[in-house]
C-alpha cells in the first residue's frame, strides 16, 4: 500500500492518492490437491479535499478496484 497526500492550494485545496496491491495464495486444499481461495486485488483511489470558504467544504472521492478470485487451482 502507498498513500500520498499533497496540498494544492495552501489551506484551501488538497489531494490524496492511495494505491494497494494484495495477493493471497489460497487457504484451503481441494480433494484433488489444488488450492482454494486464491485471491488477487489491486486498487487505486483519489480524494480531493476543499475548503474554499469558512462556511463551505467538500470531499470528492474516486475508487477503482480489480479483483481476481480463483476457486480452484
Amino acid at each position: 500500500s502507498v498513500l500520498v497526500g499533497v496540498p494544492l492550494v495552501e489551506g484551501k485545496l488538497a489531494a490524496q492518492i492511495n494505491a494497494r496491491s494484495y495477493h493471497s495464495a489460497g487457504e484451503w486444499r481441494a480433494n484433488d490437491g489444488g488450492k482454494l481461495g486464491e485471491e488477487s486485488t489491486a486498487s487505486i483511489s483519489g480524494t480531493l479535499y476543499g475548503e474554499p470558504t469558512e462556511n463551505l467544504s467538500f470531499k470528492f472521492r474516486v475508487h477503482y478496484q480489480l479483483q481476481c478470485l480463483k476457486l480452484q487451482h
